[in-house]
């Protein structure tokens, strides 16, 4: 995901949502990847296969080529969304998939689940990026709250070193004569 500029809270949407279509992490993972490397390439070289990309999304090539430039995870997401709607366009999925060079089965059977899912690859990406976002601001207030605490427990342990100092000056002639 990182090779094509995917933000972590991207990433980490796009596993939640193979995940939740039943998909173990590492053949989520592994299918995910290739459609990503996959779908840059095609971008980078432009032809057949991009066409087709962004034939799937539903949206011209230049179109689908800024998309994917300025915002991968939404182009990726319109791809698989643009998959579950080809047989209602009067496409064969499974001849399209085959056609983009996926016939590996594990990248075949992601992207069928995908696909079928409806839109759940969007919405669980808008809650990640929502919840990323919530969390960062969390982290944010929390690190304020601990600075603000750290620094009070800092001036308390000043004060009371302070206090040892000159509670030693006064007390150590007095002990001294103690001793004596």
């Amino acid at each position: 995901g990182t090779n094509i500029s995917l933000s972590a809270e991207e990433i980490t949407g796009f596993s939640a949502a193979l995940t939740s279509l039943g998909i173990n992490a590492e053949a989520g993972g592994t299918a995910i990847s290739r459609v990503f490397i996959d779908m840059a390439a095609a971008v980078d070289q432009g032809g057949a296969k991009l066409e087709l990309f962004a034939s799937v999304a539903g949206q011209s090539v230049d179109g689908f080529k800024k998309r994917f430039e300025t915002d991968a995870a939404g182009a990726v997401s319109t791809f698989i969304s643009g998959l579950g709607t080809l047989e209602k366009r009067g496409k064969s999925l499974t001849g399209t998939i085959g056609q983009l060079g996926f016939a590996n089965v594990r990248i075949r059977d992601a992207l069928l689940r995908a696909s079928g899912a409806g839109d759940l690859l969007e919405r669980t990406l808008d809650r990640s990026n929502t919840a990323w976002a919530e969390n960062t601001a969390l982290v944010e207030l929390s690190d304020k709250r601990f600075q603000t605490t750290g620094a009070m427990l800092t001036v308390l342990k000043n004060k009371f070193t302070e206090l040892g100092r000159q509670l030693g000056e006064a007390l150590i002639p007095a002990l001294k004569a103690l001793m004596e």
